[in-house]
């Protein structure tokens, strides 16, 4: 028998959400990681059941979020960037790896009653879990990809915009998807896209997911394409 769109949804575990903004909220993470630490065995992961919250709404902003990433994110099962604001440059790709042993999740959101724009932001994920939401790429150059993410379970892009990025022709062989998932060796990943628009893009491509080593479902809803040009081919790989 067929599963519903309910029972094949994407369930994560229950977790306490806490807000960072302060050294005091870091220790409040550290109170409940701490003692799961020290009552596990030796060399086994652990992770506080924790969704932790970073705020950006400035580059600077973004630089700190990902100090605090990189000082606690291996504590908690959920680290969680939320854009307040649109942060339009990034000096570098960012790089945001969670550890193997425990599953964990990433996610990028956007806050408002519509995406917020982040067009020159790139993101290298690894985690077992991505989920991007309210999130908009518009008006970008780069010839390179937005977010690379390597994922075990669930990947998920929900009311995203990708708009108007262009990638020189002239550096197409060093260029590559706009979005390139890529699923982990004997993975069985869920892919979602639900109210995902790509509009009037010139680029390599705009999503890759290989799926030669592991086992992919791909659900899609309201998922548009509107008046894109790839440079090797087909843009609408995910709308066939």
């Amino acid at each position: 028998m067929a599963q519903t769109e309910a029972q094949r949804s994407f369930q994560w575990q229950d977790e306490t959400v806490i807000e960072i903004h302060s050294d005091e909220d870091i220790a409040r993470i550290d109170e409940i990681f701490d003692p799961l630490l020290e009552a596990a065995p030796e060399g086994e992961t652990v992770r506080a059941p924790v969704h932790a919250v970073v705020f950006v709404d400035t580059v600077d902003a973004l630089k700190n979020a990902v100090s605090r990433f990189d000082a606690i994110g291996d504590e908690v099962t959920t680290f969680e960037f939320r854009f307040m604001a649109p942060v339009d440059n990034s000096e570098e790709e960012i790089h945001l790896h969670q550890v193997e042993g425990v599953p964990a999740r990433l996610i990028l959101s956007g806050v408002g009653d519509k995406p917020v724009n982040v067009p020159l932001l790139r993101f290298d994920l690894r985690a077992a879990a991505v989920q991007i939401q309210n999130l908009s790429w518009d008006g970008g150059s780069l010839p390179m990809s937005y977010v690379h993410a390597n994922v075990s379970q669930y990947f998920e892009m929900k009311d995203v915009t990708v708009s108007n990025n262009r990638y020189d022709s002239k550096q197409e062989p060093d260029a590559s998807p706009m979005f390139d998932i890529e699923p982990s060796d004997g993975a069985k990943l869920l892919a979602r896209f639900e109210n995902v628009s790509f509009s009037h893009n010139a680029v390599h491509s705009l999503v890759y997911i290989p799926r030669k080593n592991a086992d992919v479902e791909l659900q899609k809803k309201n998922l548009t394409f509107q008046e894109n040009v790839c440079f090797p081919g087909s843009c609408a790989s995910l709308g066939e």
